[in-house]
């Protein structure tokens, strides 16, 4: 039977950077140091300093939010992109041509009060806060968070796949190495080196979709079962994963991740009944 923590997965760097601080791991879950970058409030650039209003962006369309949730969520425009990084770890191997339909995504993770909005009260967190992602929640408490807010009636909610997420991340499939730069991820992420602890949603740069945290704070659970080997055989049209699995995907990087951990076409996967900290979601959906 094949493990869900595998090669190229954060899960071993999350679980001894919590838990053991200064013990080593290996290679292939080592990612380069990010400690010697400049300090959060010198990278503190606003939205307008950098994009101008989001409107004057074409990518960008009129977002609509969630009545209950207060969930906000953009239209992505659909494409074709190559998915994956042939010079990336074997699960990110091959670059293939995938094509997504249009779709919705949440602007950003989603939130503790998102959270209790919806399910009346919290898994345990790291520091409650309102405005801080929810985290610390399985895959199978996402999805019974999923099915409870589809019952009210104010859209249609799905987990993204993870063509989807990384399509939005890379800005409509522009190479990107990171969500929303091929250079330094200070601006766009809180990471290893500068984080420290959970942060408030969207504080740093959106990318050019007005997408926030697409890196790092908090992992990202997305539809898909995991498979290392899925990319040389996935379907060009909207892929969804492999049809089962023992583990699902994650993306994104967290508040701890830094280097290689963080780049868009990284995957990882974890048993779906597991909840670690740093661990969140966004979602995506459709309006009613």
């Amino acid at each position: 039977m094949n493990t869900p923590i595998r090669r190229g997965a954060p899960l071993l760097l999350l679980v001894l950077a919590l838990s053991f601080g200064g013990c080593q791991w290996s290679e292939a879950f080592r990612g380069d140091s990010l400690s010697d970058a400049p300090p959060a409030d010198s990278l503190r650039l606003t939205v307008t300093e950098r994009l101008g209003t989001l409107e004057t962006i074409p990518e960008v369309n009129v977002a609509w939010r969630e009545p209950r949730s207060g969930i906000t969520l953009i239209r992505i425009a659909g494409g074709c992109f190559a998915m994956g990084d042939d010079q990336g770890l074997p699960p990110e191997r091959p670059a293939h041509t995938v094509c997504v339909d249009d779709y919705w995504l949440a602007t950003h993770e989603t939130t503790q009060a998102q959270w209790r909005a919806v399910m009346g009260s919290l898994p345990v967190q790291t520091i409650e806060q309102s405005d801080l992602p929810v985290e610390n929640v399985s895959w199978n408490d996402v999805r019974r968070f999923i099915e409870r807010l589809n019952g009210l009636g104010g859209g249609r909610f799905r987990l993204p796949t993870e063509a989807e997420w990384e399509f939005a991340c890379r800005e409509r499939g522009a190479t990107k190495r990171h969500c929303g730069t091929d250079d330094d991820p200070t601006p766009f992420s809180w990471h290893a080196g500068i984080g420290g602890v959970l942060h408030p949603v969207g504080q740093r740069l959106p990318n050019r979709l007005g997408l926030h945290d697409m890196n790092g704070n908090v992992w990202e659970w997305v539809g898909d079962w995991y498979d290392e080997s899925y990319y040389r055989s996935s379907p060009g049209s909207n892929p969804e994963g492999p049809d089962h699995g023992t583990a699902k995907v994650f993306r994104g990087g967290g508040l701890l991740s830094g280097g290689n951990l963080l780049k868009a076409t990284h995957r990882a996967s974890l048993w779906p009944d597991r909840g670690l900290s740093l661990m969140g979601f966004r979602l995506a959906g459709m309006p009613p």
